[in-house]
């Protein structure tokens, strides 16, 4: 096998292996589908062409979360028109808690689902909404009659809900191993 075969077993192995978590990340900043395919396919074109500056053996999966967050703070400059939902300090913790995330995800993924099932109807809505049907704030504001202000407020209470659920929910699985 020649370098430039031994480069690309190397990068898809690599890439491979945290492109889920990768992409996941980069949908928590956006909010849009559309727009974290966008951005994680210029992630990895951007790591591809870089892969000869990566030191083999250092940690791959935060070279990679770092350049998608690069991406995704650009992408916001650039496009104001999709507003953050969160201000820049929450996106800082959400980059910090992703560089620390374990790789499986199971139980985090599972408490999930058990709280996404306790929201009310209306909750659910909203989150589908905006995050399956990636819906705007405004359009959904013009869907439901509610202002925007009104729906950013709400969707931060119904985010914050769902983090404490899934802390609890974790706390006592942890408890009961």
């Amino acid at each position: 096998m020649g370098e430039s075969e031994k480069k690309s077993v190397s990068f898809f192995r690599l890439y491979t292996s945290i492109q889920p978590r990768l992409y996941a990340f980069i949908l928590t900043m956006v909010h849009n589908e559309h727009d974290a395919e966008e951005l994680l396919q210029e992630t990895a074109v951007y790591l591809w062409e870089q892969f000869d500056q990566y030191e083999l053996g250092t940690n791959f999966w935060a070279w990679a979360a770092c350049v998608a967050r690069f991406r995704v703070l650009d992408f916001h400059k650039k496009n104001r028109k999709t507003r953050p939902l969160f201000d820049n300090d929450v996106y800082r913790q959400f980059f910090e808690i992703a560089d620390t995330v374990a790789e499986d995800n199971t139980d985090r993924h599972k408490a999930l689902k058990t709280c996404l099932d306790k929201l009310t109807g209306n909750d659910q809505k909203l989150l589908r909404l905006r995050f399956e049907k990636s819906f705007s704030i405004q359009r959904i504001a013009q869907l439901t009659g509610r202002s925007r202000h009104g729906l950013y407020k709400t969707m931060a209470r119904i985010l914050n809900g769902i983090r404490e659920c899934m802390n609890r929910t974790l706390a006592q699985w942890d408890y009961h191993l």
